[in-house]
């Protein structure tokens, strides 16, 4: 085995490792190259979850969301915004109008301007 390992040894000059490095090169790129082409072909799972928000919005748009149950309300938090309000309680953001026409005398001209602790109408 000594032998074997000072042979070996002896044998790696510049060229030869040179050779090997190149080598080694050669690998890394093939193998990020495969991997890029392999991921281009099937999506990434984030890219998936774009898509299915973006057929979600696109739904939302045509007049498909969740009713908003009738005669519930809702105290504002802390963060809060119509748009949030409405996309946790209706499952559209877009319901956003329809919370602010309901609650137009509480909230004021402003819909951007609510305030913890007010009580919004859901219905």
């Amino acid at each position: 085995m000594k032998d074997y390992l000072k042979k070996l040894k002896f044998n790696l000059n510049e060229q030869t490792m040179s050779m090997v490095l190149g080598g080694v090169v050669v690998l890394l790129v093939g193998g990020l190259l495969f991997n890029y082409l392999k991921t281009a072909k099937n999506p990434s799972v984030n890219e998936q979850a774009n898509v299915s928000s973006s057929a979600t919005e696109a739904a939302n748009l045509t007049g498909e969301t969740k009713e908003i149950a009738v005669g519930t309300e809702y105290v504002v938090k802390a963060g809060d915004s119509l748009w949030k309000i409405a996309a946790e309680q209706t499952g559209s953001g877009y319901n956003w109008v329809k919370i602010y026409q309901l609650n137009k005398s509480l909230v004021g001209n402003n819909p951007n301007l609510i305030y913890p602790g007010q009580k919004l109408v859901l219905k």
